[in-house]
């Protein structure tokens, strides 16, 4: 006999009070453990399970005759860790050991899950974000979504004529001014002026215009999508809402909001803007070819250095954005429930946790603006070593090759080529929630519908989301029209589920319920909602009636100066006012009292 092991296995399975018996672990504990309690049975059991030390443990419901704490520890002790590298079977009706399980077998053996008991039955699940790179439609659909996309052809040339203009002023100064004192110009100074003067005007009025028209259709993509996400989110199901965290919803209304409204369109602006001013940068070097051989393997490598980092980046700024909601979540919820925060002695946990969450979010955007850093680094790096190539070769090139008013015009394109090369731009996708139809025209009942009010519910079956099972499995009954019809149950019996039902708060996986021998199922919800809101009104008033309260108030007799009742008041108070129920039922037996020591 192994001594040491068997102490171990005594403490694990909480068989201490195994001292109450006369022999203590020696006692007969006779035919079926007749001298033992039902605790005490399962725990000795348990002890022979693990003292022996097999593979394969077999265990049918060992926890059903302990209590919930001695459960705890159980578990704890003995399948999580002393055999944690054994293969444990058990068979259990308690639904929170099953957390911890490799793999849930249910119904009739067949395998339902093999993830985690949390995460395969949890209403509420973790945000979900989109991976690898984003789609051209994501952009199209941006960019289309006000007046279907009529004002980008107007704003391109608007980018297109004001670079066209930068480039015919520059060239224009290039080529007229003189190379010296000793050289005639090619025209006279009275016209180079205006000319300059007039491509320069022509450049403000195409930025002029390409502003306002930008603006415009900024201003109206952003509020056809928030109407759009506005009223998607008032026609919800309740099942929306008992999923998504009211802090998604407020992330995505106001922070991705504020980001339609004022970074995306000027991104975007930018974006165009820039891709055409380095198409500028590639023409204006084509005068001086030479120079721009050198630019070929600096686009060839911040190309690749764009592919590296705008992986990464994506990902970095969805995560930033899953990261916020939990953060703005648990900012709300300590706000609304302070008050029992602070009566549980509760701040310092939700303090920690505001923390942690802060702490997450806010290394998420250092990493995110690092890695921009890093190619903002990389890409100044390269265009300042191809700008100095550029240079040695203009410094060096033979004499009347390269005119020195067009490698000047050269030189001044290429300083700007260390902003233009290799753009990363970010995009926010949003998914809308499919709605409930307001009316359906083909169904619409009649405006005397409902006539009697006669429901009728066939074979209702109702599950509040798609992976969660049947909360109202098969219902069938009959409610006549015109007759008052009590729903009565205990706690958790879907009573108010088939109410929502009734309104498609809650819409059936399957059956169907018909009011005067319309499907409810088949009609809007305009159409439905109207005509059965006013039941509720009525049955609350009645059931007002109903209460102590009023019964009481019916009785003015019975009532103070301040409207409370008397009889409720403090006995002092009560004792004083000689006219109360109270004062007079103890002047009464005070008075039977003093006549019978009288007597005696």
């Amino acid at each position: 006999m192994d001594r040491e092991r068997y102490e171990v296995v005594l403490e694990e399975c909480s068989l201490e009070d195994l001292e109450v018996l006369s022999f203590v672990d020696q006692a007969v504990i006779g035919e079926r453990g007749i001298n033992l309690s039902g605790g005490q049975k399962q725990r000795i059991q348990i002890a022979q399970a693990l003292y022996q030390d097999v593979d394969i443990c077999l265990f049918e419901d060992p926890f059903s005759a302990v209590d919930a704490h001695t459960v705890s520890h159980l578990f704890k002790e003995c399948l999580l860790c002393q055999l944690s590298t054994k293969t444990v079977i058990y068979v259990t009706h308690q639904v929170e050991l099953l957390p911890v399980a490799d793999l849930i077998l249910a119904k009739n053996g067949n395998i339902q899950t093999t993830e985690k008991l949390d995460k395969a039955g949890q209403l509420v699940q973790e945000e979900e974000r989109e991976k690898g790179s984003i789609g051209f439609s994501v952009y199209w659909k941006y960019i289309t979504t006000a007046y279907g996309g009529a004002l980008l052809p107007f704003i391109l040339l608007g980018h297109v004529m004001f670079q066209g203009l930068q480039i015919l002023s520059n060239y224009w100064m290039a080529w007229a001014s003189p190379v010296s004192m000793d050289t005639k110009p090619a025209v006279q100074w009275s016209t180079v002026m205006p000319v300059y003067i007039a491509f320069s005007i022509g450049s403000l009025l195409c930025v002029l215009m390409r502003s306002m028209l930008r603006t415009n259709a900024g201003y109206k993509t952003v509020t056809l999508l928030f109407e759009k996400m506005h009223r998607c989110i008032f026609r919800s199901p309740i099942s929306f809402f008992n999923t998504i965290p009211s802090g998604r919803i407020l992330n995505r209304a106001s922070t991705d909001q504020s980001t339609l409204d004022l970074r995306i369109p000027d991104v975007i602006a930018g974006f165009a803007f820039i891709l055409i001013r380095l198409l500028r940068v590639i023409v204006v070097s084509q005068v001086a070819w030479q120079v721009f051989i050198v630019c070929i393997p600096v686009v060839a490598a911040s190309l690749w250095y764009q592919e590296y980092y705008i992986a990464s980046a994506w990902e970095l700024s969805r995560l930033v954005g899953v990261y916020k909601a939990p953060m703005i979540q648990h900012f709300a919820e300590p706000i609304a429930g302070s008050t029992t925060i602070r009566s549980f002695d509760q701040e310092s946990r939700f303090i920690e946790t505001n923390v942690k969450l802060s702490i997450d979010y806010s290394l998420l955007k250092f990493h995110s603006a690092r890695a921009m850093e890093w190619l903002a680094l990389c890409l100044d790096m390269l265009s300042s070593i191809m700008f100095g190539f550029c240079l040695i070769l203009l410094v060096s090139a033979p004499e009347g090759l390269i005119s020195p008013a067009i490698a000047g015009l050269d030189v001044i394109y290429g300083l700007s080529m260390d902003m233009l090369i290799a753009w990363a731009y970010g995009a926010l996708y949003t998914t809308i929630m499919s709605e409930l139809p307001l009316v359906i025209e083909e169904t619409r009942p009649e405006r005397s519908w409902p006539s009697t009010g006669e429901i009728d519910i066939h074979h209702l079956q109702i599950r509040y989301v798609p992976h969660m099972p049947l909360v109202l499995g098969g219902i069938s009954c009959k409610f006549p029209g015109g007759m008052k019809t009590g729903i009565v149950g205990r706690t958790g019996s879907r009573k108010s589920t088939l109410i929502q039902t009734i309104f498609r708060i809650v819409d059936p996986a399957g059956g169907h319920i018909t009011i005067d021998g319309i499907d409810i199922c088949s009609m809007g919800v305009h159409d439905l909602r109207p005509e059965a809101e006013h039941y509720p009104t009525r049955a609350n008033h009645a059931l007002d009636k109903c209460q102590l309260g009023y019964e009481v108030r019916k009785k003015e007799g019975k009532l103070d100066s301040a409207g409370l009742v008397c009889e409720y008041d403090s006995p002092k108070k009560l004792l004083e006012d000689k006219s109360s129920s109270f004062s007079q039922l103890v002047a009464e037996y005070t008075m039977r009292s003093n006549s019978t020591f009288k007597q005696q």
